[in-house]
């Protein structure tokens, strides 16, 4: 897989590695991780600087389900499309 685009939300794997303790140690015991959490994080950002839904992620990024399972209040999202 060739590499994404970058963006301006995206944080460099430097800034990163400063805050993966902190979402590691909220980890509940689940199956192994099959997505980057620093791409993942850096999907978040995307979201939140360009207030974007679920279904616009620029190509590169992993799925919105991947990303956006549940919604802050923990109901399910409507899938689109």
């Amino acid at each position: 897989m060739e590499p994404r685009k970058s963006y301006p939300s995206d944080i460099s794997r430097e800034q990163f590695e400063r805050i993966r303790p902190l979402l590691e140690s909220v980890r509940k015991r689940t199956k192994p991780r099959t997505v980057d959490l620093h791409e993942v994080f850096n999907a978040v950002l995307y979201l939140l600087k360009a207030a974007a839904s679920g279904a616009c992620f620029p190509q590169g990024f992993p799925t919105g389900s991947r990303c956006m399972r549940t919604s802050p209040n923990g109901a399910r999202r409507a899938r689109t499309g």
